[in-house]
């Protein structure tokens, strides 16, 4: 038995300011049950450069993943993410 066997390896966790390392919001759980508008407004403000799109709640949406892109729910039924 080599002295590598059974053991597990770990990464360290990205710093701030390191490659990887993020401090950007993706989810705003704290506007669930606002306004499509209030929502996007506090959203905007976290994040300037987001594109936010309002939305259905059952609207089909884009599959492609785009970090600058928040769907917002209408009625925010549940909590706008990034994708």
């Amino acid at each position: 038995m080599s002295s590598m066997e059974g053991s597990v390896l770990k990464y360290p966790e990205p710093t701030e300011g390191s490659i990887g390392a993020s401090s950007a919001k993706t989810s705003w759980p704290e506007v669930v049950g606002m306004s499509a508008e209030k929502a996007k407004e506090i959203i905007l403000r976290d994040k300037p450069n987001a594109q936010v799109e309002v939305i259905p709640v059952d609207a089909m949406v884009h599959l492609n993943f785009d970090p600058n892109r928040v769907f917002v729910l209408v009625a925010v039924a549940r909590t706008p993410t990034v994708g």
